[in-house]
């Protein structure tokens, strides 16, 4: 029986990885997802070992954030396409440019980009999981 389940795609039961928080239905833990992004880990390598995931596109760099944005927008707006051509119109498409210790998070709606402006850090993996939780909706 889950302890705290809900309908987001985060749950969290005490027999399955010690309590923590579990992608809905599956025994990977958000913060293995996090571990492999932070280790420099792809979205398509992470998405080729469990196809079963859905992410958010994700776009890695080592230096600033800013310089993540372009990236991750490109991919965004590519994603939205993808969708729309296959007749999946969705309302968000979100982003994250990582640092791995750091954290930015982005979402398209339609044609306007809004990045958020609180800076996310590992050392607090609970605030992070919450904006995962959020998108993952």
């Amino acid at each position: 029986m889950p302890e705290k389940e809900s309908t987001s795609r985060i749950t969290m039961e005490a027999g399955k990885r010690s309590g923590k928080p579990c992608i809905r239905g599956l025994r990977i833990a958000v913060y293995d997802v996090l571990g492999w992004l932070a280790a420099g880990m792809t979205t398509s390598e992470i998405l080729e070992d469990f196809p079963e995931l859905e992410i958010a596109v994700v776009e890695a760099k080592n230096e600033r954030i800013a310089a993540g944005y372009g990236q991750c927008v490109a991919e965004m707006i590519a994603a939205q396409r993808y969708n729309q051509r296959d007749g999946k119109e969705l309302p968000h498409i979100y982003g994250v440019v990582t640092t791995g210790h750091a954290w930015k998070f982005l979402r398209l709606n339609e044609t306007v980009i809004y990045i958020d402006r609180e800076d996310y850090y590992i050392n607090d993996p609970a605030k992070i999981i919450g904006v995962l939780d959020v998108m993952l909706r």
